[in-house]
Formats: structure tokens, sequence, C-alpha cells
């Protein structure tokens, strides 16, 4: 600061004389002109560092003053630039705080002027420090010049004191080729920039090292290179290396890049280098399959890394800067840190050359060996080798670290192992035993019981006895325990959260007797391992824990064992058994397997199949309708056709004339065989039939079926045939229904790219933003008796209900709006009959009727085209009073109270746009039925069966129209309808079409560049509708005339 405020007085004066004379000489050829939202407060301003006077030099700040005036606020230099003290000390005694803050304010500036520069960087970090280095270089050159002009002359003479953005660009485009030494990247492997230093470093400072980088996509044309390239996604890292480093286009490589980097080092005098090629592991492009790094340093002086002869550019890549940076004894260990990272021999390493040889030369701190195996760049066994190479204290700490680090792995994958292993033998007890149910059952009584008895299996070696017992409560829940030949049993790794049971695999009964607390898994915690010190001792609380003794021998003449062991003992008969049981079915699974996935039987019945049809295509059927599965998957339809062939040439003539014989040995055989026939023969009769828009009834299936098999006709009474067609639509997956008329599909699609081309028209022909409405009506009835539901069986599903409520209904005119904040505005007709709607009712409505509904007591609830038009007026005020930006477009079908001349006449009148809907073509293209008037019934039955629920089955009329007033509110006002209009294409932008449609235009809306002529008009009206008449009206406006269509 300065020193007094005579001082600073006396300055600002001098500034200011000065600063005009400069302005006068030099300002007016240069544009100015401040940026908005800055504003310039010299007497606030705190952006430099005021003069020191020579008289009284300022002491030194202390150390937490000067980390404060380190942290920098970056937004307050660029909304408040300094100002100079004086026009010629601004030049010749610039300090280097001042230097700093021009720089950096300009900086910001730049990247707020130039925001296609800043996409070019990875992150915002980046692009500042980038620029902050090119203005760093030439700041001496910008100062003299630019910043002198449009900084220090217009803020002395009152203007804008802050360079405008097009000076800031022109400047830019005019020095652009100035020496920028070493400038950021966008990322590191960048091939269009120069090497990128790390985030933080200035390009231009002096260090005694550096670590460089250098990724691309070197071989991507090298036939060898693209096959190594291939195989590192599935290859070991060791194998790759090693294939790497025989590779004749990577050795080439190698030789080129020691070429460049020796070079580079002889010409730039760097006396210790280390080059290094291995492989990227963790790459993200395929085609990087090699980076390469090199650690330069000299201890004895600094240098400046520079890339202006492109002596570090490898192959057209840039390398990506670390500086080394360090002091004393720390600049050592962090250089030689950086060489021993290249020679260090991790994971991928291909070749090293170094002039500088680790152990050697220089000792490694054993922490970087550490950091690097901490960084999974080390396998265990080299970190170890190379920690005791090291020779540094505290070796035994860190080879600990490592070994411990083994041993979790190793636990890791033997539990993988075994998980493995497990899953494999998917042992089940081959029958229940009742004895092992019953003590089972006890421990779902637990708390009523004070002790549970433990379970003996006893059994010959081999038999399973473990794995039973692990099978039980679940092996992941099962903790075994191997005590052969010891008295206690060691439970430490019981967890009472996760073990259910506790299997003790080869106990006796000394260790039971020795530990009697232990085994009644009693309300008590039991002490184990006690002896006189008790130092290992330790409890544990099985209570409601399921205990499992296996063992090969057991007397179990001692009392105290009979009451509390339930003993099973494994009978060798019952094993013998189970052994030739497993036999029959391994022999039937391989018999099964060489026929197709067929038992024998059905082998038999292939075989007459085929011998009674003379089809393979037949018998091909009946492989794939009764063979397994995984044989169906596995077999072609050639292998199915070789099997038949071969099985028929194999089979005997006695056999097969045995097939034929319908009272022969194998009539089973022929029977089953022909009904199959038959059934396939119906099955082909019915879809035929569906294929020419026939659906046969159950009596002329059978009839068919009767005339392929007449020896088995299925009964001819009304109760038999339900059960036999029942069982032949579940055979083949049929279902009983009809027919639906559909309309010609070449129709269909003519219409709707009619109806979409009128709309795309109508959207084009305002100014205005288009918005949707669509009008249709729908009948609300008084009683939802009729909601289907849950009814018991056998009940006469009948309700009381009056003639006018069951057949008696309302008109509901709807209104929606793809637009939701429109949606919120549209009125809701209801009409009613003035003979279920009394003027009292009327009037005790009035006050609950909500604001956006209309209800009108008509002599008829039909709507009509008076309703018509004066709902057309209503909407015409809506949208000039409260939406005048919208221009609405009305969506109507092709009923006739909608195509009233009247009603055509009035919606020009009222400046809307009519869109109708093609006759026919509500089911695809009015919102209103494709996504609207479903739900809205649903909602008004859930609602209606709730209220006679609570109402004792009874809803009272006044009930009942409040409810239609809840559905106007919670679901028509509050609801977006943008869906269903996009599923019906409207606007014609949007393609989100329904299934109906989608199918129909698979590719999506076609082009609608071209309007509709009026024949072409008149097909999106009913054939009645005179469009001579309404045609103006049609394609009008209410104050100008639309352009007529072509």
């Amino acid at each position: 600061m300065f020193g007094s405020a005579q001082v600073r007085a006396g300055f600002a004066e001098k500034i200011e004389a000065l600063a005009r004379l400069v302005a006068e000489a030099q300002v007016e050829d240069f544009p100015l002109s401040s940026e908005p939202g800055l504003e310039t407060n010299p007497a606030r301003d705190t952006g430099v560092t005021a003069p020191v006077s020579e008289s009284a030099p300022a002491p030194a700040a202390p150390a937490q003053e000067r980390r404060k005036r380190q942290r920098i606020d970056w937004t307050a230099k660029a909304a408040r630039p300094p100002t100079p003290r004086s026009v010629k000390e601004a030049l010749d005694q610039l300090g280097h705080r001042d230097r700093t803050d021009a720089r950096d304010a300009w900086v910001f500036r730049f990247l707020a002027a130039a925001p296609d520069l800043k996409a070019k960087f990875s992150d915002s970090k980046a692009a500042k420090a980038a620029l902050r280095k090119y203005f760093a270089s030439s700041t001496s050159e910008m100062l003299r010049h630019e910043w002198y002009k449009h900084w220090v002359a217009p803020a002395a003479c009152g203007k804008p004191a802050f360079p405008s953005t097009e000076v800031v660009l022109a400047w830019w485009r005019q020095h652009s080729d100035l020496d920028l030494q070493i400038v950021a990247s966008s990322a590191p492997g960048n091939h269009d920039g120069d090497p990128a230093p790390a985030d933080g470093h200035e390009g231009g400072s002096r260090v005694h090292g550096y670590m460089l980088t250098w990724h691309g996509r070197w071989g991507c044309r090298n036939p060898e290179a693209q096959e190594l390239m291939q195989m590192s996604a599935t290859t070991p890292s060791a194998v790759l290396v090693h294939l790497v480093s025989g590779s004749a286009f990577y050795k080439w490589l190698w030789q080129q890049f020691k070429v460049m980097a020796l070079g580079a080092c002889e010409k730039l005098e760097w006396p210790r280098h280390t080059l290094k090629m291995e492989l990227s592991l963790r790459r993200r492009c395929p085609e990087n399959l090699v980076h390469f790094h090199l650690a330069v340093t000299d201890s004895n002086r600094r240098h400046r890394l520079s890339n202006e002869n492109g002596f570090w550019t490898f192959m057209g890549a840039q390398p990506h800067v670390q500086p080394v940076l360090g002091k004393g004894r720390y600049l050592t260990r962090a250089l030689d840190a950086g060489h021993y990272y290249c020679q260090a021999p991790k994971i991928g390493s291909v070749h090293v050359a170094t002039n500088y040889v680790a152990y050697r030369d220089f000792t490694v701190e054993l922490q970087t060996i550490f950091n690097l195996w901490r960084r999974h760049k080390l396998e265990d066994s080299v970190a170890k080798s190379e920690l005791m190479t090291a020779r540094g204290r505290g070796t035994r700490n860190y080879l600990a670290e490592i070994q411990h680090h083994e041993a979790w792995q190793q636990a890791r994958r033997n539990a993988a192992v075994k998980a493995l292993l497990e899953s494999w033998m998917p042992w089940k007890p081959s029958r229940i035993v009742p004895a092992v149910v019953e003590w089972m059952q006890l421990f779902a009584t637990v708390g009523t019981r004070a002790r549970f008895p433990f379970l003996v299996l006893v059994g010959p070696s081999q038999y399973g006895k473990t794995e039973y017992a692990k099978r039980l409560w679940g092996a992941e829940r099962t903790l075994v325990l191997s005590c052969e030949g010891i008295r206690q049993p060691n439970l430490k790794g019981f967890q009472r959260q996760v073990h259910k049971c506790i299997v003790f695999d080869e106990g006796n009964e000394e260790m039971i007797l020795s530990n009697r607390q232990l085994f009644q898994a009693g309300l008590n915690e039991c002490m184990l391992a006690q002896s006189n010190c008790q130092e290992h001792c330790y409890s544990v609380w099985l209570y409601g824990i399921a205990l499992v003794i296996s063992t090969n021998t057991w007397i179990g003449e001692d009392p105290w064992l009979a009451k509390n062991a339930v003993v099973v003992r494994v009978d060798v008969a019952c094993l013998r058994r189970k052994i030739s049981s497993l036999s029959r079915t391994r022999r039937a699974e391989k018999q099964r397997e060489a026929n197709m996935g067929l038992n024998p039987r059905q082998v038999f019945v292939l075989l007459a199949i085929y011998v009674l049809t003379g089809d393979p295509a037949v018998a091909l059927e009946y492989i794939s309708a009764k063979a397994a599965r995984e044989q169906m998957e596995e077999a072609d339809a050639e292998d199915k056709k070789r099997y038949v062939e071969e099985l028929y040439l194999k089979t005997s003539l006695e056999d097969i004339a045995s097939l034929q014989d319908p009272s022969g040995s194998r009539q089973g055989i022929y029977k089953t065989a022909q009904r199959w026939i038959a059934r396939r023969k119906a099955r082909n009769f019915v879809c035929n039939m569906n294929a020419i828009g026939v659906a046969p009834s159950s009596e002329q299936v059978a009839e068919e079926y009767r005339k392929q098999s007449a020896s088995f006709v299925p009964t001819t009474d009304a109760r038999g045939l339900r059960a036999w067609s029942s069982r032949f639509r579940r055979s083949f997956a049929f279902r009983l229904g009809k027919m639906k008329a559909a309309k010609p599909v070449g129709d269909v699609c003519a219409k709707a790219v009619l109806f979409w081309r009128h709309a795309a028209w109508l959207e084009r022909s305002s100014t205005k933003q288009p918005v949707y409405i669509n009008i249709d009506e729908t009948a609300l009835a008084y009683s939802f008796h009729a909601a289907p539901g849950l009814i018991q069986r056998k009940f006469h599903a009948e309700v009381q209900i009056r003639p006018q409520d069951a057949r008696g209904c309302i008109t509901h005119v709807a209104l929606v709006s793809n637009v939701l904040g429109v949606q919120a505005y549209l009125p809701q007709i209801l009409i009613c009959n003035k003979r279920r709607l009394s003027r009292t009712l009327e009037q005790q409505l009035q006050s609950v009727v909500p604001s956006t509904v209309m209800l009108c007591r008509e002599d008829s609830s039909w709507n009509s085209a008076r309703h018509m038009v004066s709902l057309l007026t209503l909407l015409g005020q809506l949208f000039r009073i409260r939406f005048p930006q919208y221009q609405a477009i009305v969506v109507f079908d092709a009923a006739s109270c909608h195509l009233s001349p009247g009603v055509i006449r009035e919606g020009r009148l009222q400046g809307l746009f009519m869109l109708p809907v093609p006759p026919g073509m509500t089911s695809y293209l009015q919102p209103l039925d494709l996504w609207c008037f479903g739900p809205y019934k649903k909602w008004l039955e859930r609602e209606n069966r709730q209220q006679r629920i609570c109402q004792n089955g009874s809803v009272s009329l006044e009930t009942w129209f409040r409810t239609i007033f809840k559905a106007c509110t919670d679901y028509w006002t509050n609801r977006p309808f943008w869906k269903a209009f996009a599923q019906a294409g409207l606007p014609t932008s949007e393609q989100r079409l329904h299934g109906k449609l989608a199918s129909l235009f698979p590719e999506g809306i076609p082009s609608l560049e071209q309007a509709l002529s009026q024949d072409e008009f008149a097909q999106l009206l009913p054939k009645r509708h005179d469009l001579t008449r309404t045609f103006s009206d049609w394609v009008g406006g209410p104050r100008r005339e639309v352009p007529v269509l072509s």
C-alpha cells in the first residue's frame, strides 16, 4: 500500500496526466467496447500491489499472510481488473504480481470469448493452465503494446478500463505465431498438439527432470500388430509380453523410439535417461497396445523442456510431460524414483534401456517399490524380490504386508474353488428319513424348549453322511469341523448370525461325554479352552443351533447319550439299492441320448409313424414334440432325418410288420401312432382354415379327426366333446375365439398419410406455435354394476338395479391437449337428461362443480351441433385471451354433429384450424380413443366400486355426480396427454407411433411436404358430407386467408 494519502493523491494526478498524453497519441486506432456485466471501481480495486516507497521499505509479510495472498480469487480478478500505478512505471517497473493479474484477467476474458477453444481441452482447469502458459511466454510484448494501449490509457481517460472481446481476439490472431514453448494438449497422448505438462506446472519453468509418456495407435495397418491387438483381450499379460517382445514390428518400433529419445537427450544435453516400452493394460482404445516412458534428469543444472524443433515428437505423437519437483535430498529421491519407475519389472514391461542403473548407480527407496505394488504394477513375488534387493531398513514390515495379502488372496481362491466344486456335486438324500424330519421339526419350537438333542449319523465310509448333514440347512449356513481324535472341538469360527447347523465330522463318544454342556445346546453359554490361567478361553452360545455328529462307529451304551442323541444308522441294503437305481438311471440317460432324447417306447412310435405315413417330415415333427429340450437344441434337422432313416434300416422286417398290424403284438404302439397322426392332421386343418379367415368349431374339428382315425372317434355327447376339445387346444396351444373384421391395409395407410399431410400443412400455415386439441364424447352409465371382479362359485350373481339406472347414461364431451399448460384450462362438458337431473339436484351441485366443468341440463343427453358451436366459441375465447401465442388445431372424428356446416363455420370464425379424423380411423388416429377413454372408465369403475363398498351397495345420484367432478379435476385437468397425441403421430415431427401404426409404418411417418388437393381432402370426410359448401371454411382463417391448397 502507499505510505500516505498525500503520496497516493499525487501519484494519481501523475498517472492521469501521463495517461491522457498516451491516449491522445495511440488509442484512436483501436475500437473499445466494454463487456456487459463488468464494472470497475478504482476506489475499491485491490487487484495490484501498491508501489513501495524507497525511503521506507515495507516490512516482510508473515508466512500466514503470504499464504493467504497466494489463494487467488479468480472471480474477483475477472470482475475487477487491476488499475496501473502510472503510465511510465507501469511499463518499466511492473512487478510480478501485476504481470500475473494482467495475465489471469486476459485468460478469463479470452475463455469467455472463445468457447470453442475451451471445448478442445479436457476440462476448464487444463484450458486455464494452457492459456496462462501462452501469455506467460509473451508477457513482455503483450504488456508493451496491447495491455498498455487498452488498459492503462483508457483507465486514465475515464473510458472502459478493460479490453473488449474483439480486441482480445484480434490480438490473438495477430500474435498466434509466437514461440509458445510447451502448450498443454487436450489429453495425454494427443497427436495434434504439443507435449502436455501436468496440471499446475508452467511449461516455461526450469526443473531438474521430467517424465515423458507417449501414447499412440501404432501398428493399425500392420497385420502382425493387428493380430496381437485382437489377442490382447483374452491373452494373459505374461504371454502377451512374450509375443510383443518377439514381434518384428514392435522390435522395429522400439529401435525407432530409442533413436528419437537418445538423439533428443544428446542434443538437449540430458546426461541421465531411462527408456521403456510396456503394454497399455488399462487402455480404452484397442489399438493403443503399447506406450513409451522416458525419464530424463540432470542433478547439476535445470532445464526447460522445449519442443521447438520437434525433438520430442515420436511418429506424430506428442508426450504427456510430468516435471520432477523437489528440493535437496527430496529432489534426489524424486529423480531416482522416476528412473526406477521405468526400470522396475512391472507387469507388462517389454523393453528397457538406461545409462543410470538401479541398485548400482543409485539406491531405491522401499516405499517406492511398495507404492508400485499397491498400484497393482508389480506381482507379489517380484515385489518381494525387489524389496530384498533394495536392502533398506524396514524390509520385514513391507514383506509382512505382502505376505498377509497373499494369504488373503489364497483364502479367496480356496473359497471360490470350494463353491465351484459344491455346485458341481449337487448331492441330495435319496429318500426322506422320518427320524431326521422329526428332529428338524424340534428347532421350529425355539423359545419353548430349554435344550435340544443332537443328531448322530452312523454308517460306513464314503456314503455321504457329512454331505447329507450339510444339505439339511444348506452348505452356506453349516459349519463343518474335523473332530478326529480330539477331546474338545474348536468353535472359534462359529458365527451365530450365519451358522444354523454345526457338523462334527468323525466325532466320537469320548468327545461328546467330555463336553456335555456344549452338546445340550442349552440357554447358558459354554466356556471352551479352559486352563489354570484362563488365557485362551472363549465362550459360545449354541441355543437353538442344530448339532450333527457324523461317525463310522457308535456304541451308545451311556444313559446320557441314549437320552440326548437321535441316532440314525445307515442301512447297507439301502445303499446297494441306491447304487443300482443310479446305474439304471445312467443307462437310461445314455440310451435316451443315443435316441435323440426319446425313450424306448417313443422310438417304436416314431418308427410306426414313419412306416404309416412314409413322410420323414411327420417323423421329424414327432421328434421335435417329444424329445428332451437339450437334445432338440443340439441336433439339427439333417441329424434327425438321418437318425430316422438309420432306425428304419436297422429294424427287422418282423418288427416293421408288427407295427402295421392293428391287432398284433404291438397294437398299443400302432394305436398311439394312429392317434398322433390324426391329431396332427386335425391341427393342420385348423391352421388352414384360419389362414382363409375361418375359425372352425369343435364339432368340425372332431369330424375331421374322425375322417383320419375312424377307430378312435372322440365321444359324441356334448360334455365329452368339450373335454376332448379342451385337451386338443392345450396340446397345440389353440384358443377359443372369433375372427375379427380388419380393414384393408392399403386403405388404412392411405388415409393415415392424408391425415398427417393435412396436419403438417396446418402446422406450417401459422407463425404461432401449433397446439393440438382433441374433442370427442363418451357415454357414462349411471351404474357400474357390470364392472368385472371376483364372484364366488355357485353364486347367483345379480344385483338389484332400477331399469333407468341400468340403461341411463350422460354424455361427457372431453377435451385433451398435447400441452400440459393448456390442458389445465380446457373445459369438460357434461350433458344430462332433464328427467334424471332435476332442478333441485342441479342447484345442490352448483356449489361443487369445478371451474372447468360445464353441467348442461337438456331435453336429451346426446351431443348436438348446437353444443359443438358453443364449445368452439368458448375454445376460441380461451386461446385469444389466455394463450395468444398458440394456434389451436382441433381434432375430431366424423360424427354428424361434428361436421355440421355451422360447426365448421364457427371454428373458422374463432380462428381454429379443423383437422378431421377419416371415417373408420378413430382406433388408429384419435388420441382420446387410443389412450384416454379406456383408463378413464377404469378409474370411474374403481371409484364407484369403492363407494358401493363404503355405502353398503347403493350409491346416490348426487354422490355419482361428485365422482364425475372429481374425475374431471384429478384425471383430466392434472394429467399430461402428450403421449396419446404422439402415438397418433401428432405433431407430425413425433415418431412414437403405437403398435398398429408402427406395424404399418415400420420406417416412421413418410414425407409430408405436399399439401392436399380438394379431392384428396374429401377422402378425410364421409361420402355424405357436401364439401362444396364447407371447403372454404375448412381451410380459411378468421382475419386472413390461409394459402390455397394446391
